[in-house]
């Protein structure tokens, strides 16, 4: 079971939705099931009162999403090992998705531009790099997008107004 459980909302903000007779969306918990073990349920539906406006249960369905939550977490810590591998490794690493905008940057990257990896994520690379080095690197970033291996040299703009030059493979 993962450390941390993800919550789309808390008790209280459920309790509130409730009290205003409001349907709710996948409301996520933790729920521990008859043999004492953790799971995690997400519901949607609506809130039952009875005449006498007391609440008396939900109108709705559940679903047991422990193994997605599980995934999550786990992907989420595979991820976050890799980010503090990269950010110690003396090397400029990025990945870009098809439309050349950044998906990834290690703290390395970011620092030859003088900025932070969430200053360049998102952002496309000629943004990034400046109309020079993207017309430099644009050919073998398409040759890398097409599937080929690529290795290059490359000068790139680096804080404070200086170049780098890095071999990109």
């Amino acid at each position: 079971m993962p450390d941390r459980v993800p919550l789309r909302g808390t008790w209280e903000e459920h309790r509130a939705v409730l009290e205003a007779r409001q349907p709710f969306h996948d409301f996520q918990y933790p729920h521990a099931n008859a043999a004492g073990a953790v799971q995690y349920v997400s519901v949607s539906g609506e809130p039952v009162f009875d005449a006498g406006g007391r609440f008396t249960g939900y109108r709705g369905v559940g679903q047991n999403v422990s193994e997605r939550i599980e995934a999550q977490e786990a992907l989420r810590m595979n991820e976050e090992q890799l980010r503090v591998v990269t950010d110690q490794a003396p090397v400029l690493v990025a990945n870009r998705d098809r439309k050349k905008r950044y998906r990834y940057v290690n703290r390395p990257y970011a620092r030859t531009f003088g900025l932070q990896p969430a200053d360049i994520i998102g952002r496309p690379a000629q943004e990034v790099l400046g109309e020079q080095a993207y017309a430099q690197a644009r050919p073998y970033m398409d040759a890398a997008l097409a599937g080929q291996s690529v290795e290059c040299d490359l000068t790139l703009p680096a804080a404070p107004g200086g170049t780098r030059a890095v071999h990109v493979s």
